[in-house]
Formats: structure tokens, C-alpha cells, sequence
């Protein structure tokens, strides 16, 4: 059972990584038929505002809107180097040829400054000669004298030049690359970043220049990372933190800091089979679901604390180790199991409202008392059996030598 459950746990935490992510609010999602066909005032039915909305929305977008996302892509340092252009036009053009980019739109698919200075070439014969003269390879990508081509840029069109090309004190600093994405949907953030990233590499081939993805995807998809990153340091430090308080505490009544250890040991069990179960509910990662996962150390240990502890006073009465783990079983784990089903009965009622958030935090917490529930009276045990053979350490509190020495017979005779 022991290996087992190491061994579920361990699959469960490697998921951690492949969880789908979604934004903070969590995705709409629509409410399902069962939901609605509940009788009473248990049945939800989505309110007329959001037909209205969709349909609203569906009828009046212009092409292209509601299925893209616009991004940004930060080109800085070194800008009016003969190859930053060529660079830029390179990225752009790898962008285009993966299959991130909406070509079927009413707006530019790109914004950059090649093609902000085309535009206005064709609208202005002075620039147009210039940018043509800028360009040593005829290839349409101006690289050489690119500050004198950033000047003339703003003496054509200020307005324009502005916008992808940014001049401080007469010095450029930084370039402007608008790319619109062909999906609007969230869940695609991670892997459109990926490539955006990509791209932004090829932008930034020169040792001195960098190229920084921005926009609504980039910025969501980094606080997710860190978020990310942030719960499994605060998770780490809370398991730390409450198996030293056990080891405290055991060792104060009972005698034994290593008993406290292994109570707490199998909380790390439950944060890695509730990961699993979110992996296999298809539940997402987002600011709700991963604050949870800190609540899910609360949740298990309590079940962990009161087993052991009721084996630590059957082993200080007298009883032999098997002996003590069935009557903590028996006695503790009734009491644990009417607590673990009043308490998913009560949590399971919020998977019925058609709000993905609240449904995500419901299914965590009952799978995180269920999976509580199952280690302390399966995999508890077995922790506390091979602790009882290899440890010399007694339950404090024997009542004489005697006592002690039969304790120690009997346990080794059912061993």
C-alpha cells in the first residue's frame, strides 16, 4: 500500500507541470443540461443577458474580431545597427509562416516598422527614395543608414514613425512590432508565447539588442509562471514548517520527534495525489486553484494528526504495535470517515454552480478529503508499523520497567 501510494503521489507531482492554465477569473464556460434540468431552485439557467450578448457580438463583429488577440514584441538597444531591420523582417516573416498570425483580417496581420515605412513610400516620393537607398540588396528591407532613415521617417510622417519607432532626445531607443494573433482563446496562451518568444530571438540575433514579448498573453502567461513557481516554494515551506512543529510537539507528548516526522510525511502524499486528480479532472491552474493548493496541507494533516496520536496513547497503555494501529483504525478512523463525508457532501453542492472558479475550488477540496482520508488509514499505518520495528524509541509515559519490557515482546512477537 505504502509503494503504492508513493508511487501515485510521485506520477501526480510530475503532472504539475502539464496542468492546463487558465487566466485569473477562470474560463465561461456553459452550464451543463444536467444542471439545468435539477428541479426547483437547484436548476440553473443562464440568464437572457448573455444570449443577448453572444448573439450581440456574434452579428456585429467585424471580420476578424473576437477570434484574435494583438501582441507586442519590444525591440530595444543597438536599434540603428545596418541589421536590425533585416532582423526584425526575419522574425516577422517566421511568425507568419508558423501559423500564429490572422492574415484574414480587415487590420495589418503585422505592424512593424518595415512595413510602416513601405506605407508611407508609397504615399511620399522623398521618403520613398531614401528608403529605396537604404536598401543595398533590393530585397525591400532597408540596412544601412538607418538612423538617417529613422529621421527622414519622421520628417515623412511623425505620426507614423511614432508609433514603431521611438526617438528620445534624438536618440532611437527602442522599435515597435504589432503582430495580431489568430486566437482569442486563453488557453492557448502558453504554447502562442512559446513561438511569439521564438520569434523574438530572431529579432534579437545581434549580441547587444533584445526583443521582449508583451500584451495581454505574455503578461498573464509570467504571472502564471511565477505563480506557479511561488506555490511550490510556499508549499515546500509550509510542509517544512509543520513537520518541525510535529516533531516539536510529538517529541513533548509522547517522547518521540521522529513519531511527529512521520505523521506529517504523508501530507506531501496528498498535495501530489490532488495534482494528479486535477490532472485527470482536467481541473486548471489559476489564482484560485493554486492558492488551494496550500489549503490542501491544512486539509490533510489534521486526519494524519489525530491517527497518530491515538496510536501514540494505545502504544503508551501498553499495546503491541499492530494492536495499536487497529484500534487507532477502528476508533480514529470511524470518527475520520463521518467527518470526511459530511465534509464532501458539503463542498461536492458547490460543484452544481455554473461558475468554473467555484466548481475548480469544490473538486479540489474534495478530492484533497478524500485522498487525506485514504493515506491516514491505508498508508498511515504502514508508516507507523515500520517505524515501530526499526525505532528503539518508546511512547513516553510507561507506567514501570516491566510494563515496558512486555510492551516491547508483544510488539516483537506480532511483528
Amino acid at each position: 500500500m505504502l509503494v503504492l501510494a508513493v508511487a501515485g503521489a510521485a506520477a501526480g507531482g510530475l503532472l504539475w507541470a502539464d496542468l492546463d492554465q487558465e487566466q485569473f477569473g477562470g474560463s465561461n464556460t456553459d452550464i451543463a443540461e444536467w444542471k439545468q434540468d435539477l428541479p426547483g431552485p437547484l436548476g440553473w439557467e443562464p440568464h437572457e443577458f448573455q444570449d443577448r450578448s453572444a448573439s450581440v457580438d456574434e452579428t456585429y463583429k467585424p471580420a476578424g474580431a473576437g477570434d484574435s488577440v494583438r501582441s507586442r514584441l519590444l525591440v530595444e538597444n543597438d536599434v540603428t545597427a545596418s541589421d536590425t531591420l533585416e532582423d526584425i523582417h526575419a522574425g516577422t516573416t517566421e511568425l507568419r509562416a508558423e501559423g500564429v498570425v490572422l492574415e484574414a483580417s480587415k487590420s495589418p496581420p503585422v505592424v512593424s516598422p518595415v512595413t510602416a515605412m513601405r506605407a508611407t513610400a508609397e504615399e511620399n516620393p522623398a521618403f520613398a527614395t531614401t528608403f529605396r537607398d537604404a536598401d543595398t540588396d533590393g530585397d525591400g528591407v532597408p540596412d544601412r543608414n538607418l538612423a538617417s532613415l529613422y529621421d527622414a521617417f519622421y520628417e515623412a510622417d511623425a505620426e507614423t514613425a511614432s508609433r514603431v519607432v521611438e526617438r528620445t532626445d534624438g536618440t532611437y531607443r527602442s522599435l515597435l512590432v504589432t503582430v495580431t494573433l489568430d486566437t482569442a482563446d486563453w488557453s492557448d496562451r502558453a504554447e502562442y508565447v512559446a513561438t511569439l518568444e521564438d520569434g523574438a530571438g530572431t529579432m534579437a540575433e545581434s549580441s547587444e539588442r533584445t526583443a521582449t514579448v508583451a500584451g495581454s498573453f505574455a503578461v498573464s502567461q509570467a504571472v502564471l509562471n511565477e505563480l506557479q513557481s511561488g506555490i511550490l516554494l510556499t508549499m515546500a515551506i509550509a510542509l517544512s514548517t509543520v513537520v518541525v512543529a510535529l516533531a516539536g510537539v510529538f517529541r513533548l507528548m509522547h517522547g518521540s520527534a521522529t513519531l511527529g516526522v512521520l505523521v506529517a510525511v504523508p501530507i506531501v502524499l496528498v498535495v501530489g495525489l490532488v495534482v494528479g486528480g486535477m490532472y485527470l479532472f482536467e481541473i486548471p491552474l489559476n489564482l484560485l486553484t493554486a492558492l488551494l493548493m496550500s489549503l490542501v496541507i491544512g486539509l490533510g494533516i489534521d486526519y494524519n494528526i489525530h491517527f497518530g496520536d491515538r496510536f501514540a496513547d494505545e502504544r503508551r497503555e501498553g499495546k503491541g504495535t499492530y494492536e495499536a494501529l487497529s484500534a487507532a483504525v477502528t476508533g480514529t478512523g470511524g470518527a475520520l470517515l463521518g467527518s470526511t463525508l459530511t465534509s464532501i457532501c458539503a463542498f461536492a453542492t458547490l460543484l452544481l454552480v455554473p461558475s468554473a472558479g467555484i466548481q475548480s475550488f469544490g473538486a479540489i477540496v474534495v478530492i484533497a478529503l478524500s485522498t487525506a482520508f485514504l493515506v491516514s488509514v491505508f498508508v498511515l499505518p504502514s508508516i507507523l508499523a515500520l517505524w515501530s520495528r526499526v525505532s528503539s524509541t518508546e511512547v513516553s509515559g510507561s507506567a514501570s520497567p516491566e510494563e515496558t519490557a512486555a510492551t516491547r515482546a508483544e510488539s516483537t512477537t506480532q511483528d
